[in-house]
């Protein structure tokens, strides 16, 4: 039976305990939470000794503990971010709601069916609230390219196509890379933009097959295929040892919309009735970016869009635990995203 989750006062700081304090948590997560109102870590957790004393030391966490089940018994904390490698996420998150915490789980939410399924009948019995990592749903111009979408101003959309690429190759991490999957990129990194497909066009994700290639014995880039449940079509190249790249592109009857996750300046309406190569439109992208410019040195300023979203993530589950309100990246996306990179994963050929 699921323990209640401890009791605080309206006007009091959620208490956080971070569970992996490795580099997702000490880049993004320690950072992020320290600008988060209504919120403060007290505990942070990691079997790996160094690693957890140097996170405490740079981020001030006096409280440290190797076995997680330690922090999950301590009743002042009422909330558990688990930044841990994805074969681990299912038993800690399962934990942590039968300990009664609020739950922050960073994707994908688990690896399999079996794991969601365990994860959504402790849901059924338990009061406290999930967040799946999705970060890039509250980055800003997700937000507006969405917007967009459902004012009509892009029309009937038809077609996406989607880029997620990295220098890194995580096959020099240990313990993250996920094992036994065909087009392990998929749940490297391509999870991400499946979930975005669902996001930006209120819709799930029909039929979907992928494609690798192999690199010394691993994937380095996957494209997946898919057709959308709206009736539109979708293709994603996610890949690693290459350049950096975060971008979508919304192909529409009355133009198309590109997305790049790593510009301030990084949305831009192409219409129908405009060739791309003109002088003209070349021109107005520059005055575009001009004047886009001032906005773009204040997302500088706190770190920019893509970190920044982490920030705000955080700030709306946060919100949601203290106002009671509905979590806006919940149990059932992080469990689509799963279905839908198991379908491609298993589908996968080289």
């Amino acid at each position: 039976m699921a323990i209640k989750p401890s009791a605080s006062p309206k006007s009091a700081s959620l208490r956080v305990g971070v569970i992996g304090c490795g580099e997702i948590a000490q880049m993004r997560h320690f950072p992020a939470l320290q600008k988060v109102n209504g919120c403060v870590v007290v505990a942070a957790a990691d079997a790996d000794t160094a690693r957890l004393q140097a996170a405490g030391k740079q981020f001030g966490i006096a409280r440290q503990y190797q076995n997680y089940q330690e922090l999950l018994q301590q009743s002042d904390v009422d909330v558990v971010a688990i930044c841990t490698p994805p074969a681990l996420h299912s038993d800690m998150a399962l934990a942590a709601m039968r300990a009664g915490k609020h739950t922050f789980i960073e994707k994908p939410l688990a690896l399999s069916l079996e794991e969601c399924d365990a994860l959504a009948a402790e849901a059924k019995q338990s009061n406290v609230k999930m967040w799946v990592g999705f970060n890039l749903r509250c980055h800003r111009l997700i937000l507006q390219a969405r917007e967009w979408i459902r004012a009509g101003r892009l029309g009937t959309v038809t077609a996406l196509h989607s880029t997620f690429s990295q220098q890194t190759r995580r096959r020099f991490r240990p313990g993250w890379r996920v094992a036994d999957f065909s087009g392990s990129m998929i749940w490297e990194v391509g999870v991400h933009h499946l979930d975005l497909w669902r996001y930006l066009f209120r819709t799930e994700i029909g039929e979907v097959i992928a494609t690798r290639n192999t690199g010394q014995g691993d994937d380095e880039a996957v494209v997946v295929t898919a057709r959308l449940m709206n009736g539109a079509v979708a293709t994603g190249l996610f890949a690693e040892g290459t350049v950096e790249r975060n971008a979508l592109e919304l192909y529409g009857t009355k133009g198309r919309l590109s997305i790049s996750l790593h510009r301030f300046d990084g949305l831009e309406f192409t219409p129908v009735t405009v060739y791309e190569g003109s002088l003209a439109y070349r021109a107005k992208g520059g005055l575009r970016a001009l004047r886009t410019l001032p906005g773009g040195f204040v997302q500088m300023a706190r770190g920019g869009d893509y970190a920044y979203s982490y920030r705000e993530e955080w700030q709306r589950f946060v919100n949601a635990i203290r106002n009671g309100t509905s979590v806006e990246s919940g149990l059932e996306d992080g469990i689509a995203a799963t279905c839908a990179a198991l379908a491609a994963s298993n589908s996968c050929v080289m």
